[in-house]
């Protein structure tokens, strides 16, 4: 991935603190320092001279001088970089409960793509405020307005068939989202949730390819960690399929839908290493 891709995405705010960093004279000096090697933004985002500026005076005010997206891409590169010292990760089993397993190179090489950094980024950033609103649907007893927020699941589901077509990709891609967030920053609370049968159905047959097959019911026995995951993958998938046949594109969904597991390992090991004191402040709604 191009870094420019990546800049697209800074404030200039964030640009002016890597400028600054960096020692480059201005933005295009610092597109062409990036330019000369791609992995110098990933150094860039690692670095300590980056870090203190953000977080060097405590890290409670860390979302005033930088963007939420500069925040977490900066951590996430961190974390990635921190993984080449480290043997082993911690697994999620159930609440207060974590195993060791030797996942730190697959994690690493999985985070090592700019790509997927972004992404990861891009979903925790969304997060720091969360859309909600209204909409109404026809029942049998009439029309009735109903209450929605990205963090709802079931009313995501349901506005998959309220919505037009073209804008499905972008509903399956929140629900992709709100599993990979909900299983990778609040595990404990994610792992704990049960569906009852009426909603595993009602999932089944909205995201599912084959809602028959009896993989989300399988899933659900084994817990809700597994069930979010295949939620999130399943979402993911149908989201760049849709995504391929109207414009071509729909890779990094493609990648999410099939990494979905390292993807969320990739966000516990950040959450427990950088974001597990303030998660809260940070995730408020």
């Amino acid at each position: 991935m191009e870094p420019n891709a990546y800049l697209e995405h800074l404030t200039d705010i964030d640009i002016a603190l890597l400028v600054d960093v960096s020692k480059t004279v201005d933005t295009a000096g610092l597109h062409a320092f990036l330019d000369e090697d791609h992995n110098q933004l990933r150094d860039l985002l690692a670095s300590d001279p980056v870090y203190d500026v953000l977080f060097g005076s405590g890290h409670h005010d860390a979302l005033l001088r930088a963007s939420p997206f500069m925040i977490f891409a900066v951590l996430i590169s961190r974390a990635h970089a921190d993984l080449k010292n480290t043997n082993f990760v911690d697994e999620w089993l159930g609440p207060a409960r974590r195993v060791p397993v030797f996942e730190a190179a697959s994690l690493q090489d999985f985070s090592g793509d700019l790509a997927h950094q972004l992404f990861l980024a891009e979903v925790l950033a969304s997060y720091t405020r969360v859309a909600s609103g209204t909409y109404w649907v026809h029942t049998p007893r009439g029309w009735k307005r109903r209450r929605y927020s990205e963090l709802d699941l079931m009313r995501l589901i349901e506005m998959l068939d309220i919505v037009p077509e073209s804008q499905q990709p972008s509903v399956l891609r929140r629900l992709g989202d709100l599993a990979l967030f909900l299983t990778g920053v609040f595990p404990d609370f994610s792992g704990a949730r049960v569906f009852r049968p009426t909603a595993i159905r009602r999932i089944e047959s909205a995201i599912m390819d084959r809602p028959a097959d009896g993989r989300l019911s399988q899933a659900n026995e084994s817990g809700a960690m597994a069930f979010l995951e295949l939620i999130g993958s399943a979402s993911y998938h149908r989201a760049s399929v849709i995504a391929e046949q109207a414009s071509g594109s729909g890779g990094t969904l493609r990648d999410m839908a099939g990494e979905f597991g390292r993807a969320r390992r990739m966000l516990n090991f950040v959450t427990d290493r950088y974001l597990f004191q303030f998660r809260d402040q940070w995730f408020s709604s």
